[in-house]
């Protein structure tokens, strides 16, 4: 099994799942680490305009359940970076965990690892408060610590990284052993989707394609991550060895 190192010279090769409208990407520009998207998955039409008409590049749109090791291996990456679906964990989605069919995608995904004959050097994972209480997380951190990884886990808000919007979110740092070393959902209801956007720290000229209708548009944010938190997580994650 040949864990993926960094080529001297070129940037990290990272695949981004469930990347929605790019709030992973933006964070790993943010962070300049020197990290370059490989290919992004989502299965939402809609999410991937947003993202195809920021980045010029359309996410692989499909179940990832479908995703074999093989799949994975074929890109090279060293950094899997992970936003899965948050509904089984709010209170709103009746906290089911990885009961909800919503959840077995996220650990398809963790099911492969030990599958491929080139597993990432690093994960993150980001979720809502709740995540860390719940099936999916105690089965997520076995699974890590199967493979040899070491893990880091945080719950931080915007508010810390001096953004003035209290969102706490759950965010999972997971490294190799041995390779480098170890390291509520809150309704905002009367800003625009671009005000929500700013709060979210996305930079000015991230854009919805004209064809996303209002609603879409604050469903998008509303589900999104803040890079202004995310930014120097990959600092930390990327460069501290």
């Amino acid at each position: 099994m040949e864990v993926l190192r960094k080529e001297e010279g070129k940037p990290w090769r990272v695949l981004e799942f469930y990347s929605g409208i790019g709030g992973m990407r933006y964070s790993l520009i943010e962070a300049g680490v020197g990290a370059e998207v490989v290919e992004a998955f989502d299965i939402n039409d809609v999410a991937n305009d947003v993202y195809e008409h920021n980045f010029g590049h359309r996410p692989h749109q499909g179940n990832i359940q479908t995703l074999s090791a093989g799949d994975l291996d074929n890109y090279k990456a060293s950094a899997w970076l992970l936003s899965p679906p948050c509904q089984p964990y709010t209170r709103q989605g009746l906290q089911k965990g990885s009961s909800d069919a919503r959840a077995s995608s996220f650990l398809k995904i963790l099911e492969l690892i030990p599958q491929t004959s080139r597993p990432p050097l690093m994960l993150f994972v980001e979720n809502v408060v709740g995540f860390e209480t719940s099936d999916t997380h105690k089965r997520m951190i076995a699974m890590l610590r199967e493979n040899h990884f070491d893990t880091q886990e945080f719950i931080l808000s915007p508010l810390q990284f001096g953004v003035p919007y209290s969102r706490p979110r759950y965010f999972c740092l997971g490294k190799m052993k041995d390779k480098v070393s170890s390291l509520q959902e809150l309704r905002l209801r009367y800003f625009t989707p671009r005000e929500v956007a700013n709060l979210h720290s996305f930079p000015d000229d991230f854009q919805f394609p004209g064809h996303v209708s209002l609603r879409q548009r604050y469903a998008l944010v509303g589900n999104s991550l803040s890079v202004g938190v995310v930014a120097p997580l990959f600092r930390y994650l990327f460069t501290h060895e």
